[in-house]
This record gives C-alpha cells, sequence and structure tokens, in this order.
C-alpha cells in the first residue's frame, strides 16, 4: 500500500487548531521541593503520615526500597513523594486513609517509583490512590490487587497525568466492579506510556474526563482477565485516543474494545481523534472496536478514525460524517503473538494533519518514545522507532 496524503482544507484545519487549544490547556507543575523527609527504617520518619504531617508545601517526601506495611496518608499540602531504589511498596495490609483507599490526594502532588497493593475499604472502592482535588501526577508507579487501582472525584478542576505506570490483578470480588482506573468528571486525563491488565468485571481504563488524551499505552486484559471494556470514554468530550495497543481477552465480560459517550451530555460539544491504534479481539465475533454512542452526542464534532490497524472479527464505525482513512483488517494470525506486530513488514499508512502526527511511538511491555514524523509511519500503534 502506497503512502497518501491526508486532503486539509481550511475548515478542517481550523477544527484540529481549536480542539488542540481547547482540550489541553498549559498547567502549572507542583512546586519544587523545599525539604527532604525520608520514611523508613533508620531514617528520620517511621510512618509516612508522620512526614506528610510535618511536611510545607513544596516539600519532597522520600521512601526507603521495600515494603512498607499499613502506611496509609491523606496529602493535602503541595508535595512531591518518592520511592527510593527500586521502588518503594505500599501495601495497605487492612488499612486505609479516610476509608478511600492507601493514599488521599487533596492538593497539587507528584508521585513517583511507588507500588500501591491491597487496598480495601467497606464501601468496596479502595483505591491505591485517592485522587479528590489538586494536579495530580504519577510516574513509574505500579497499582496491584486494588479494589481500584487508581480513583478520582468528580470535581471538574482536577487534571491527572499518569506515565510509565502498571496498573494490574483486579480483585474478584462477586457483586463489585474494580476498575483499574477509573477517573471522575475532572477537567482532564493524560495516560501515556502505561500498561493494564488481568481486570475483572470493571473496565481496565474508565474516564468521565471532559479531555482525555489517551496516548501509546497498552491495554491488553490477557488470557486469565474478565475485563468489560479495554476503554470507556463515558461522557463524551474532547478525546485523543492515539498509538494504543488495545487486546480484548477470551473471557471478556463485554464484547466492546472501545466505547464513548454513553453518559455524555448532549447539550456539550464532543470530539474524537482515534488514530494508529493497534485493535485486537481474542474474543468473540460479535465484538465491537469501537461503540460511539452518536445519540448521546449530537454536537460531535468532525471524527478523525484514521490509520488504525483492526485484527480479528469486529464491528467499525460508519458513520457519513466520520472521516476515516488508513484503516487495515487483518487476521489475528497475522499478529506475532504477545507482540502485535505484523508478521510481515508494515502496511503503509496516509498522513495526518501536523496536529495529529505521531510524535511517541509505544515501546512494549511498558513505555514510549519519540517518534520522528514520517519516518516508518505504519497503520497501526507499533512503529519504526526512529
Amino acid at each position: 500500500m502506497s503512502r497518501q496524503a491526508w486532503p486539509v482544507d481550511p475548515a478542517r484545519r481550523a477544527w484540529v487548531g481549536a480542539i488542540a487549544a481547547w482540550a489541553w490547556p498549559a498547567a502549572s507543575a507542583p512546586a519544587l521541593p523545599q525539604a527532604v523527609r525520608r520514611v523508613g527504617p533508620g531514617a528520620a520518619y517511621a510512618t509516612l503520615a508522620q512526614a506528610v504531617q510535618d511536611s510545607r508545601a513544596g516539600d519532597h517526601i522520600e521512601l526507603t526500597a521495600g515494603v512498607h506495611r499499613g502506611q496509609v496518608a491523606v496529602i493535602d499540602t503541595p508535595l512531591s513523594l518518592r520511592g527510593l531504589g527500586d521502588g518503594a511498596v505500599l501495601d495497605a495490609a487492612g488499612r486505609h486513609a479516610m476509608g478511600k483507599g492507601i493514599l488521599v490526594v487533596k492538593a497539587d502532588a507528584t508521585v513517583e517509583n511507588i507500588e500501591f497493593r491491597g487496598a480495601r475499604v467497606p464501601d468496596g472502592n479502595g483505591a491505591g490512590i485517592r485522587l479528590d482535588s489538586g494536579h495530580l501526577i504519577v510516574r513509574r508507579c505500579r497499582f496491584i490487587d486494588n479494589e481500584m487501582g487508581l480513583l478520582s472525584s468528580n470535581d471538574p478542576t482536577v487534571i491527572l497525568d499518569i506515565e510509565d505506570s502498571v496498573f494490574a490483578d483486579a480483585p474478584r470480588h462477586a457483586g463489585l466492579l474494580h476498575h483499574l482506573l477509573y477517573a471522575g468528571a475532572i477537567a482532564r486525563l493524560a495516560l501515556t506510556g502505561c500498561r493494564f491488565e488481568n481486570g475483572w468485571r470493571g473496565h481496565l481504563v474508565k474516564s468521565r474526563a471532559r479531555s482525555n488524551h489517551i496516548l501509546c499505552n497498552l491495554l491488553r486484559d490477557g488470557p486469565q482477565g474478565g475485563a468489560s471494556y479495554e476503554l470507556e470514554l463515558a461522557n463524551g468530550g474532547h478525546n485523543v485516543v492515539s498509538g494504543n495497543v488495545m487486546v480484548q481477552g477470551p473471557r471478556t465480560q463485554n464484547p466492546t474494545l472501545v466505547a464513548v459517550g454513553f453518559d455524555a451530555d448532549p447539550a456539550l460539544e464532543h470530539s474524537l481523534v482515534f488514530v494508529h491504534n493497534t485493535l485486537v479481539n481474542e474474543g468473540p465475533a460479535s465484538a465491537r472496536f469501537l461503540h460511539l454512542v452518536r445519540r448521546r452526542m449530537p454536537q460531535l464534532r468532525q471524527t478523525l478514525l484514521a490509520n488504525n490497524l483492526l485484527a480479528g472479527p469486529g464491528a467499525w464505525p460508519s458513520q457519513l460524517d466520520s472521516e476515516t482513512s488508513g484503516n487495515a483488517r487483518i487476521d489475528v494470525r497475522d499478529l506475532a503473538w504477545g507482540d502485535y506486530r505484523l508478521r510481515a513488514g508494515c502496511l503503509a499508512a496516509v498522513d495526518l494533519p501536523d496536529a495529529w502526527q505521531m510524535l511517541r511511538a509505544i515501546t512494549p511491555p511498558l513505555g514510549s518514545r519519540e517518534h520522528r514524523p514520517g519516518r516508518g509511519l505504519c497503520s497501526g500503534a507499533l512503529q519504526v522507532i526512529g
């Protein structure tokens, strides 16, 4: 397949620029550290809660490498929290903060290199991190065996950025929905270079954010997982979903991989840029790769569905007012299992407007790297890294 050029007329260029500016407002990062407070055996603080209580705005808290059992805390002043060495593990061990989870965040914060494990609370929504307010940045963290990996409030001023983190192993509790990540009706969710696997009944990723930037993630439930959607953007909103590998497993509890707009406000405008994703159905023949709930989004602005690779059986949107080009259907057997690259080379993609060029590409099993636009441009997420 030869490479083509995506036709860009002035109206479409204006739409691309307007959505990019509206959806990704600049946000200030938390303040720089003012003091360093270390927690762990032989350190100045025996417990995380003590260190947080003594902290002032901008302080930096360090957790020594290893397991910290029963250490829970509420962050209500801007600070950063980091695990040292190979990382710190906050094992709930039956404890929780405010009946919400291991770490409750109520102010701007950065959290790095920490594993959150085993969150359980009376209402069944125990989170590794519960984000109530502020701007939270999460980098290189792990959320394992929590009732909710990370759960946010519905505060419309909240911003959540997550990079290079792992969410896995939802507990299997009858009658409960355990999402690995659940962002409420916040201002923005940015999710980059993360891995999700082994869900149960709930979704791997669910977001009600007004804007969602889902970039270069691996969402693969796996052979033993039993999640519903791989990705749900329940409230619609302004969304960019680019460069992801999303794989529906054989034990899925819902045949749809990606759903957008089931609870959308019909009075608001919505948009969707869905490009360079690899969608793999290892489950039922009745699957749907992408479900756009148009009846809930009468003001769905021009959608861009381009350069996606669809492996296995499944329905794909066919609305005439959606822009669709460069999408390719293949058999699951054409992919290398577990790697999801084409066994035979690259299906050339169409060129997209500058605003939606791939600047990063996924590097499974975790993370992403810079990608030079126009080099090794293939349909799907897995690109030649230049």
